[in-house]
C-alpha cells in the first residue's frame, strides 16, 4: 500500500510539473563576429575609457560645444591591434536614432534634438549620418600608434526642451 501511494504522489507531482511547464516564450538574440586575431576598442573620453559622453545643456535651435571622443585600442600590444597597422580601418555605425541630420533622440523628451557626430582624423572628415553611417575609413595606425580614430559630438536643441538620450554602437574593420 505504501508503495501505491508513493507512486500516485510521484505520478501526481509529474503531472502538475507538465502542467506549469508551459509559458511565455522569447527569443535571444547571439551577435559575434570571427576573426583571425582581435582587438578589444574602447571609447575614451576625457583621457578615460567611458561609453558616456555627456554633452552640454542647449537652448532650443542652439548647437553645443563639440566634445571629443575617440575610439582606441585597450592594448595595443594585442596581435589584433598590430594587425590593423599600415591598413585602413573602417568605423562604421548603427543606431535606429540615425536621420539625415544625425544622431536623433531615443529616449528623452527633446524629442527633436539631435547630436551632430563628426569625424576628426579621418581619411576624408564626414559628419555622421543616415547617410554615411555604414562606414568611415581611417589609417589603421592611428590605433596603435596614436590618438585612435577621432570623433567630436554636440547637441544640438530642437523645438522642444526636455532630456536628450541617444545611443550608438559602432563596428571597426580593416581593408
Amino acid at each position: 500500500m505504501n508503495k501505491s501511494i508513493i507512486a500516485s504522489i510521484l505520478a501526481l507531482g509529474l503531472v502538475s510539473g507538465m502542467a506549469h511547464a508551459e509559458g511565455q516564450t522569447g527569443e535571444v538574440e547571439f551577435i559575434g563576429v570571427v576573426t583571425q586575431n582581435t582587438c578589444d576598442i574602447v571609447p575614451e573620453v576625457d583621457g578615460s575609457y567611458s561609453k558616456v559622453v555627456n554633452l552640454d545643456t542647449v537652448a532650443p535651435g542652439a548647437l553645443g560645444d563639440y566634445k571629443p571622443f575617440a575610439l582606441k585600442a585597450k592594448d595595443p600590444t594585442q596581435q589584433g591591434c598590430i594587425d590593423f597597422n599600415g591598413k585602413t580601418a573602417k568605423v562604421s555605425w548603427a543606431s535606429a536614432g540615425f536621420n539625415a541630420d544625425g544622431l536623433g533622440n531615443i529616449s528623452g523628451t527633446a524629442t527633436d534634438a539631435i547630436v551632430k557626430l563628426e569625424t576628426v582624423n579621418a581619411k576624408n572628415n564626414a559628419s555622421i549620418t543616415s547617410a554615411n553611417n555604414l562606414g568611415v575609413e581611417f589609417n589603421g595606425s592611428d590605433l596603435t600608434g596614436g590618438d585612435g580614430f577621432k570623433f567630436k559630438a554636440a547637441l544640438k536643441g530642437g523645438a522642444k526642451i526636455g532630456d536628450f538620450r541617444s545611443a550608438a554602437a559602432f563596428t571597426v574593420s580593416y581593408l
